[in-house]
């Protein structure tokens, strides 16, 4: 067998193998690590951490444009939990809990109005009302309240 040495710089085969075998491992294992224990990020929560002060969480509409018109939403992580913040009129907002009820899935964000359980079908209003599917009642809701710079929402 001829075992020629490489030029100075390149792989051998047996080092590309290798390498291309490490490689792939590292790529399932970050696939592994993704999908064990973040089903929230792969189902619609962006991540975006909201921080509170005193209890209360501030969303300005600077931040937040979607929130200066009704139907505008947007998920958020507030105090560890997903939140779906919805403007539901001229005068109204409404913070919920986007964990199903059935078997605390995270929700889907709100699409049209309503929100649907990547698990079982679940659905639900953007104002937390179960409408359909294997739940456990209605959503949970934070305190909400519309300002003219923006949205606030207690909760502790």
């Amino acid at each position: 067998m001829n075992h020629k040495k490489p030029c100075d710089g390149c792989l051998s085969r047996r080092q590309a193998l290798s390498n291309g075998a490490q490689l792939g491992l590292g790529v399932a294992a970050v696939a592994v690590i993704s999908a064990c224990g973040h089903e929230s990020k792969k189902n619609g929560d962006p991540g975006t951490t909201v921080p509170t002060a005193s209890g209360v969480a501030t969303l300005d509409f600077a931040t937040y444009p979607n929130l200066q018109t009704t139907g505008g939403s947007y998920r958020l992580n507030i105090n560890g939990n997903p939140v779906s913040v919805t403007r539901m009129s001229d005068t109204s907002v409404v913070a919920v809990v986007a964990l199903c009820t059935h078997e605390g899935a995270t929700l889907g964000g709100v699409s049209g109005a309503s929100m649907t359980c990547p698990r079982h079908g679940a659905t639900f209003s953007a104002n937390g009302t179960a409408t359909g599917g294997p739940n456990g009642g209605n959503l949970s809701q934070y305190p909400a309240t519309l300002r003219t710079t923006g949205v606030t929402i207690k909760v502790a």
